[in-house]
């Protein structure tokens, strides 16, 4: 009888009967992200920006920071209200004090009309910072006497993916 046992238990935990008509159903997921277009400016600059062209020969800005995960090529897009020029705020007068623009390392970009910077690829989480201002020719220095008034510009920087 212990045989007969035997035999039946073996044969149960052995046969291929036993193992293969196990009944199971399999559930999954398809796991999805989506990484939004990041595409930031910010600066420390002044709304407004005293320049002393008396004394010195260049006045810097400020600083701005630019934050973008886009893998292409970006623009800086940098505009001047007088194309490049401080003008004369009283009526009548045409006078202008002409500058030109730095955006970090590059230097005498002419605002005579937009400047389209290309920058490639994404930037650090924490943004790439330039250092921003205008260089001039010192009063003492220009060529033409300039009238007495307040002289003004107004700058804009946009930052664009195509």
């Amino acid at each position: 009888m212990k045989k007969v046992v035997l035999l039946f238990a073996f044969l149960i935990l052995f046969s291929s009967q036993a193992f293969g008509q196990l009944i199971g159903r399999s559930v999954g997921t398809k796991i999805t992200a989506t990484i939004d277009q990041v595409l930031s400016i910010s600066t420390n600059m002044p709304t407004i920006s005293p320049v002393d062209v008396v004394n010195s020969s260049s006045a810097f800005l400020g600083e701005v920071t630019i934050n973008s995960n886009y893998s292409g090529t970006w623009y800086v897009v940098i505009s001047s209200r007088n194309r490049g020029q401080l003008r004369g705020q009283t009526p009548g007068n045409s006078d202008n004090y002409p500058y030109t623009f730095y955006f970090g390392d590059m230097r005498d970009i002419d605002l005579s009309s937009d400047a389209e910077l290309a920058i490639r690829g994404r930037s650090p989480k924490t943004g790439l910072t330039y250092r921003i201002g205008i260089d001039f020719t010192r009063y003492s220095d220009l060529t033409t006497q300039v009238i007495s008034d307040s002289y003004f510009d107004e700058i804009v920087l946009t930052v664009m993916i195509p």
